[in-house]
């Protein structure tokens, strides 16, 4: 009878410890697994960052690239801003036609150096707070025929010419209407000094930003810039309505204008001489 006994104590003993192990070695089992797809998991934690889109060309003294880095007025507004609200900022730089479609189609937060009008206001938030600067649109000709061109600010004198317009960008009223010898929509600068140089188009359109960043360039090599301004249009940093970005752009917008009124600000446009 004692033996029996003990043949059962033992024997339970002997479950209790099986399932005990069972259970630990399940247990730790779960945990590690559980590790791993927490690990493959995005980081999802800052919440308020900001995916901001821009331009890849370099548009001084606004936005550039020094020694590899991205730098200039635009961009050091934008992250001191950010900063001020505890916002951290990510910038991704694609061709110009390309990163308005990423914004476009409600893949990033916002958008730099993006001027205002019908069809953006569809998908952008434009808020006053929000300007960033003022862009100034001109002519650019192939220097042997430029003084040939007579420009005095009026586009109805250029109705003989052919005019490159570049995909993608907001231009006026009064140029959009405007009747040339012909009118082609290209898809980058490089295409637009290619035909200039081939006398293929009489003209082009660009910032002057963007003229000053490559007229010592061999892509600009005999182009010249022509003046008057066609017109000029303030940019903004515009919010995505796709994305409800409303809070952050007005909190921004919100900051934006009390860092304006601050010595930091007044010291970023001597940096930058603005």
């Amino acid at each position: 009878m004692l033996h029996l006994n003990n043949h059962a104590y033992n024997h339970n003993i002997h479950c209790i410890f099986v399932r005990s192990y069972t259970m630990n070695k399940t247990a730790i089992n779960l945990l590690y697994y559980l590790s791993i797809i927490l690990t493959l998991i995005p980081n999802y934690t800052a919440a308020s960052d900001l995916i901001i889109i821009r331009g890849d060309e370099d548009y001084p003294p606004d936005e550039m690239h020094i020694n590899g880095v991205l730098t200039g007025f635009n961009i050091e507004l934008i992250q001191n801003v950010a900063n001020s609200i505890s916002l951290s900022v990510t910038f991704e730089s694609y061709p110009w036609k390309r990163a308005v479609k990423v914004f476009k189609d409600g893949q990033a937060d916002a958008i730099t150096y993006f001027s205002k009008n019908t069809d953006r206001e569809q998908y952008a938030l434009f808020l006053k707070g929000n300007t960033l600067t003022e862009s100034h649109y001109h002519f650019i000709a192939n220097k042997q025929r430029k003084n040939r061109i007579s420009y005095q600010g009026e586009l109805k004198d250029l109705s003989q010419y052919s005019v490159g317009m570049q995909r993608g960008y907001a231009y006026s009223e009064e140029l959009n209407k405007a009747r040339f010898k012909s009118k082609a929509v290209l898809n980058s600068v490089y295409q637009m000094t290619s035909l200039i140089k081939t006398n293929r188009i009489d003209l082009a359109v660009l910032t002057s930003a963007e003229y000053e960043a490559q007229k010592n360039t061999e892509r600009f090599n005999n182009i010249e810039i022509l003046s008057p301004a066609i017109f000029s249009d303030v940019s903004y940093l515009a919010f995505s309505k796709i994305r409800n970005t409303s809070n952050n752009a007005e909190k921004f917008a919100n900051a934006m204008e009390r860092y304006r009124s601050s010595k930091d600000y007044q010291a970023l446009k001597i940096k930058y001489n603005k």
